[in-house]
């Protein structure tokens, strides 16, 4: 075998393994990815289902209890996934944090778990100003 012969085979066989990895990657990635996004949106239909139920039946402190619970539920998202926000996200999160952290102020709410209370509480401190407490 000449050695011409020999390099395109291996730099053929290289692309091959190459491409397959990158399609059977791609491909559990993209449905890991699907299946996260629908478990997701599953989860919100259930909850805006219950909210809307109980604004039906206009009791509306378990409607805002509901809501309560979805808020925090997703300012603990956030903390988990704070250093994965991009620059370009960055403001529009931080705007979105700040009225959270009023609307907190206003309508203060708590976990009765101490570890819940420290995450949301981390979260609402991405967006303190300097000598603001």
């Amino acid at each position: 075998m000449d050695k011409k012969l020999a390099v395109t085979l291996i730099v053929a066989a290289f692309l091959v393994g190459a491409v397959g990895t990158g399609v059977t990657v791609g491909y559990f990635y993209n449905r890991m990815a699907a299946r996260l996004v629908y478990l997701s949106e599953t989860e919100k239909a259930g909850m805006n289902v219950g909210v809307l139920n109980q604004l039906h039946a206009n009791n509306t402190t378990n409607a805002i209890q509901l809501l309560d619970i979805e808020l925090d539920g997703s300012l603990i998202t956030l903390w988990f996934f704070r250093n994965e926000i991009t620059p370009s996200d960055r403001d529009v999160t931080l705007g979105v944090l700040r009225k959270v952290k009023e609307y907190r102020t206003k309508f203060p709410h708590e976990f009765d778990d101490p570890t819940f209370v420290e995450t949301v509480s981390n979260v609402l401190s991405l967006v303190d100003v300097p000598g603001e407490k």
